[in-house]
């Protein structure tokens, strides 16, 4: 049985105990999403504006994922490239707190102006998500995902 770690959020800082439990998550996303293989993130990573931190979560034998944000921080905007809760996670409030304490660290450590990203048209659940922590649906993107489905571009100022 995997507890969660009073919901803290931590720093991916790429320990051999993190990316093994990175390698996990990326294979769950990979069967659900198919989204970034596992080395595809890590070399998204390594970028110099890459950012990422994620909600631990343990059982007996390891450190696991419960929740992770990866994002790219530029001088004057940021954007999620991807947000994640494993599965067995789900609907307990995890990608609400992770998005919400992103959203607290980039107006009180980065000069960001605004923070954007990109969601599938039909992830509605998601976008419920994103409204709820104030962000605004500004733009479409035709055929945005390899499959062809259109994605919605969500922004929240930072700084007004």
């Amino acid at each position: 049985m995997s507890s969660i770690d009073k919901i803290a959020v931590l720093p991916f800082t790429r320990s051999a105990t993190e990316v093994a439990a990175l390698r996990r998550v990326a294979e769950q996303w990979q069967r659900e999403f198919k989204f970034w293989s596992f080395d595809e993130t890590l070399q998204v990573l390594q970028r110099s504006i890459c950012k990422a931190w994620y909600i631990p979560c343990r059982d007996e034998h390891s450190i696991n994922i419960a929740a992770i944000v990866i994002v790219d921080i530029g001088p004057f905007e940021a954007e999620v490239l991807y947000i994640f809760v494993d599965a067995g996670y789900r609907a307990k409030g995890l990608g609400r707190h992770l998005l919400s304490w992103l959203v607290e660290h980039l107006q009180t450590v980065c000069a960001v102006e605004a923070l954007f990203l990109e969601v599938r048209v039909s992830n509605t659940y998601a976008q419920r998500l994103y409204e709820q922590v104030g962000m605004q649906k500004i733009a479409m993107r035709k055929k945005y995902y390899a499959n062809g489905e259109d994605a919605f571009v969500y922004k929240l100022p930072i700084r007004h």
